[in-house]
């Protein structure tokens, strides 16, 4: 599991800053770090101990919970994975549902990591201690504050664009199968109610006596009847509009002419 992630490069997804999570968590992040600066938090840690206390308990009660929304974005993809579309959908770049199951992976496992890191945060603040007003301390504890917030609000936005992502796969799966419907051939067409015939046909047999199927089979219908009753099946099959209904009954003439 973490193999393919190193394998696929994963980790990098943390400092990509083209793509708009890791632009918006570092945004935040540094807002954030500005605003505490302002307020003195470090200077008045203690004060701020039992607020710190609260958000952490409830940041990784948070991201336990976020794991219910994964298992509905993994849903989402299997009901996706069918070989036809999978095979439809990739190119040189290799396979996009992959990637998408990668990244759900790769956050699962960092939602987990979160979750520990800010359980103890939330103990280690109820331990005792003053921490030195130097600014070489002042500088550890910003640095350390902002990868913490940076790490949070990069899970929270990175499960936003893996769940934007299957959304987008979802209605490209649907796309795909409308020009699929539309682009079906006349012979297809033409197929299909050849199957419908002939199982009208046989069922309608199943359905005599004994006497009937015995008198019936000295009875073969001719290849007018045959179109004729081609043709009512044409016009009772919906989804055809009218130009092709034509088209298929030009093609059953020719063939049973």
């Amino acid at each position: 599991m973490v193999r393919e992630m190193i394998k696929n490069r994963k980790y990098k997804d943390f400092y990509s800053f083209e793509e708009p999570e890791c632009k918006i968590a570092l945004i935040l992040t540094i807002v954030i770090i500005v605003i505490g600066n302002c307020i003195k938090l470090f200077e008045n840690f203690n004060a701020f101990r039992l607020a710190l206390q609260n958000i952490s308990i409830y940041v990784a009660s948070g991201l336990l919970a976020m794991i219910g929304v994964i298992l509905t974005g993994i849903a989402l993809m299997l009901g996706l994975l069918d070989k036809k579309f999978r095979n439809s959908i990739k190119d040189v770049k290799g396979d996009p549902i992959k990637e998408i199951m990668l990244s759900f992976e790769f956050i699962t496992i960092n939602i987990g990591l979160a979750s520990i890191v800010f359980f103890c945060i939330h103990l280690g603040l109820f331990i005792p201690f003053n921490i030195p007003k130097y600014t070489c301390y002042k500088i550890i504890f910003y640095s350390i504050s902002f990868l913490i917030i940076y790490y949070f609000i990069f899970i929270v936005f990175y499960i936003i664009a893996l769940i934007s992502n299957s959304i987008d796969l979802f209605f490209i799966k649907g796309m795909y199968e409308s020009v699929e419907i539309k682009d079906k051939s006349l012979y297809d067409y033409a197929n299909e109610i050849r199957i419908d015939y002939l199982l009208g046909k046989f069922i309608k047999q199943e359905n005599q006596n004994v006497l009937q199927k015995f008198t019936d089979k000295n009875n073969i219908n001719s290849n007018e009847d045959i179109i004729r009753e081609l043709d009512y099946i044409i016009d009772k099959t919906e989804g055809i509009n009218i130009e092709k209904k034509c088209l298929i009954k030009n093609y059953f003439r020719q063939y049973y002419s």
